[in-house]
């Protein structure tokens, strides 16, 4: 029997977390919780706290948007967790803001199916031609962005060009910048946020931060949440830790949005010929905001959700799961 452990990131305790950890208690799948150490006082119910398949992950790490820490977290719960699983099961890393869409069982009974394989999205980067996330488009998000480019962002892959990739001609370098200027100063931060709106202040960051030459090979883009073999996560684990890969974690992390280059870089690098290109997570990103963040779940997704092949949504608010337990099959057995 498949046997699945659910890494869920999640930066605070809210509604939302509380009910995603409930419907991902099934059978002997396990959760292993990272909580943003920023986040200081916080409760669970008991019915997920004592359950013997939970845990939280431990150290606690401070975990900013975009940046290696994210990653840092996951690498974190594969070691606390490894020893549970068995070669055959799987590995599903989640963000706080996610929610099931199909039944566990069916989740499982996919999984059964496609044993050995490893689901990410990537592409090779720089993305030299325009690439879309489940065919969206977001017009007012190109109008909306002030980058310093000469080419805005309009999806998802369009926007990994734009965060990290500075125009020098011919060539590209890659940005030595964290996920924003100053991030880990929350009175700066803020301040930082609200200007990271205009176009000049955008130039003054990356004229202020050193460009360096990528290291030599090829570097993929994609999904920072993928469902992974244990054979992977174990392969990701022995990657990170070998000696002579050093220089290469040393620059992710220095990477802006780290999170979504780390994976599917390193799983191109050792097992290509397993990957599924997909996440098996619906995304709306034809409402992203500025930042390039997706969507809430809401009524016009229901449709597309199951029409889709994704497991998982985000990102979810209460609002969001009611409207997919009242609307989706999974709820209509």
């Amino acid at each position: 029997m498949i046997k699945v452990l659910h890494i869920i990131i999640a930066h605070e305790i809210t509604a939302e977390t509380v009910e995603l950890c409930r419907q991902l208690l099934y059978e002997d799948d396990i959760i292993a919780l990272h909580l943003d150490a920023k986040t200081r006082k916080y409760s669970l119910p008991d019915d997920v706290l004592f359950h013997q398949n939970f845990f939280e992950t431990f150290p606690r790490i401070k975990v900013y948007r975009g940046d290696f820490s994210i990653t840092e977290a996951i690498l974190h719960s594969f070691h606390m967790c490894a020893g549970l699983l068995s070669d055959s099961d799987f590995v599903n890393i989640l963000s706080g803001q996610d929610f099931p869409v199909r039944p566990l069982k069916d989740f499982h009974t996919f999984l059964a199916a496609n044993q050995g394989k490893n689901f990410i999205n990537s592409i090779e980067l720089p993305v030299k031609q325009s690439a879309y996330h489940h065919g969206a488009r977001n017009e007012s998000f190109i109008k909306g962005c002030n980058w310093p480019f000469d080419r805005y962002p309009s999806v998802f892959f369009d926007r990994m060009n734009a965060s990290n990739y500075f125009p020098t001609g011919t060539n590209s370098y890659m940005l030595q910048a964290r996920s924003y200027l100053f991030a880990k100063n929350r009175v700066i931060a803020k301040v930082s946020k609200h200007l990271s709106s205009y176009r000049s202040y955008n130039l003054l960051v990356h004229n202020i931060n050193q460009l360096r030459k990528l290291p030599k090979g090829t570097f993929f883009g994609g999904s920072a949440w993928p469902v992974l073999t244990k054979q992977a996560m174990m392969d990701i684990m022995q990657f990170v830790q070998d000696p002579s890969n050093k220089s290469l974690m040393k620059f992710f992390r220095k990477m802006k949005f780290s999170d979504e280059f780390v994976f599917p870089t390193i799983l191109k690098k050792i097992n290509k010929h397993s990957l599924v290109d997909s996440d098996l997570m619906y995304l709306n990103w034809q409402r992203a905001n500025f930042y390039g963040r997706p969507a809430y779940i809401d009524e016009e997704d229901m449709d597309k959700i199951e029409d889709s092949n994704a497991f998982f949504c985000r990102k979810t608010s209460m609002r969001s799961i009611e409207l997919i337990k009242s609307n989706l099959f999974w709820q209509k057995e």
